[in-house]
């Protein structure tokens, strides 16, 4: 997975798992904006003794952000909305007839694919067929 996105994740959920303890423990969010503090080091010892791990958490939301774009229908769809894009904005649809021509499904696809390996680097936008 991205590193930096990965990060950002792992932060977005750390903080709002500590958020929600802090909530539940009535806590004064003004306790909790020091590194240093003595409360949000206890929220995150308890997040710790309950198994949760927000690195782990944020790489099953990025998993689950693959498998979301990259299944079957979801990425024929975002395929197709980057085509007509494109289309729209550097074809000719007015002159050139509704449809796009093949070679921009073929960048709607690469699109696709870069977008995809924002989450997944291992995904290649170079790694389609012709």
């Amino acid at each position: 997975m991205s590193d930096k996105v990965q990060s950002f994740i792992t932060d977005v959920v750390a903080s709002s798992l500590v958020g929600q303890l802090a909530l539940e423990r009535d806590l004064d969010f003004a306790q909790l904006t020091s590194p240093e503090s003595p409360e949000l080091r206890a929220l995150r010892r308890a997040l710790t003794d309950l198994g949760i791990d927000p690195q782990v958490v944020s790489n099953h939301v990025l998993n689950g952000l693959v498998a979301l774009f990259a299944s079957p229908h979801n990425a024929e769809v975002l395929t197709e909305n980057f085509t007509q894009l494109i289309w729209t904005i550097l074809g000719d649809p007015e002159n050139g007839g509704e449809k796009p021509p093949p070679l921009y499904q073929k960048a709607g696809q690469a699109l696709h694919l870069t977008f995809v390996s924002l989450l997944d680097p291992s995904v290649s936008p170079l790694s389609f067929d012709d």
